[in-house]
């Protein structure tokens, strides 16, 4: 494709996510928006914004298009076809609503989709009023590794779901928006939540231990851990025939399958086996990118990470929250 047929693309937002995960890795797997806009066939990075003037600097510098102080500047003057909103979660709203009204086709939102519910659901009804396509970077739907395990666990080839354990750390509305989008996506949605701020971390956004009932019935525990001392987002799967486990951040899943101990034949436990999934966190910035790219140019087809799934993801992180807030008083899904 020319310049002039690909879509035009702006970062609101030149931070790590939105530009400098690709500093210095320029021809490698893309892991900002920047990069991806720069690397995909169909789309052409036309600027940046950033009220920052180093992030601003370093943005004309990797990308060698303009980068602008305000977000209304730039989308009078480019009138991108895409914006990519990666500023702080409690502007989302407001940039993605002037995206939208400036004649966008398309909005990629960073997680969590906002700061608020009801800041959550007007950015969502603006996109869906203007016919704007809205995908929402729960990053891990576009892996392939991912997808196929959802397959795996839809066709029953882990047995009957028994329970889950997730790992994590950086905050419940952070990476705990990722936990609850991939709960959903893995095993449907939430009946309740009870939750505890057991670290008590000195942070607007603390992590938090939870317990929650799936409505397939299927339990599951986030276990939190400290920011400070580790960097972790792992899911350990139970079922009646076999064990997943997600490890090393989401690069690594293990397959174990319920088998007879060769110490003990008359008991079965989980034996490790060959594992029948890709290798995961591959491409998933260009698969959005590309994902969003086909809904722009297809107005019936939806992202693998809709809007309506960004609010899902928002509206168990409070939920959470208020549970915490209740000393693990029991919240039940969804909210009203």
């Amino acid at each position: 494709m020319t310049n002039v047929t690909k879509l035009k693309a702006a970062v609101v937002g030149c931070g790590s996510i939105g530009s400098l995960y690709d500093e210095g890795r320029q021809g490698l797997d893309p892991l900002s928006h920047a990069g991806a806009y720069r690397e995909y066939r169909g789309t052409c990075l036309v600027a940046g914004v950033d009220n920052n003037t180093s992030r601003r600097e370093r943005f004309v510098k990797m990308w060698g298009v303009p980068a602008y102080v305000h977000y209304q500047e730039m989308l009078a003057r480019e009138q991108p076809d895409i914006v990519s909103v990666c500023t702080w979660p409690d502007s989302h709203m407001e940039v993605a609503v002037a995206a939208a009204d400036s004649g966008a086709r398309g909005v990629f939102c960073e997680k969590p989709l906002a700061d608020s519910l009801p800041n959550g659901r007007k950015l969502v009804e603006a996109c869906e009023s203007r016919n704007v396509s809205l995908a929402v970077n729960h990053l891990r739907r576009w892996d392939k590794a991912h997808q196929e395990v959802r397959s795996f666990l839809a066709q029953g080839k882990l047995g009957s779901l028994q329970h889950t354990t997730v790992h994590y750390t950086r905050g419940v509305a952070n990476y705990g928006s990722h936990v609850a989008d991939l709960l959903r996506f893995f095993f449907g949605e939430v009946d309740w939540v009870r939750a505890f701020n057991r670290l008590k971390e000195p942070d607007h956004d603390p992590s938090l231990d939870a317990y929650m009932r799936m409505r397939n019935g299927m339990g599951c525990a986030l276990v939190s851990c400290p920011r400070d001392s580790l960097d972790v987002f792992d899911l350990d799967i139970i079922g009646s025939t076999g064990r997943l486990r997600i490890e090393e951040f989401g690069h690594t899943i293990r397959l174990h399958r319920v088998a007879t101990q060769p110490e003990f034949p008359r008991r079965q436990a989980f034996i490790e086996a060959s594992s029948p999934f890709s290798p995961s966190l591959r491409g998933m910035m260009l698969a959005a990118v590309d994902d969003l790219v086909g809904c722009v140019a297809q107005r019936k087809k939806t992202p693998l990470c809709t809007g309506q799934d960004g609010l899902a993801a928002l509206e168990i992180v409070t939920a959470l929250e208020r549970s915490a807030a209740g000393d693990g008083e029991q919240v039940n899904l969804p909210l009203g």
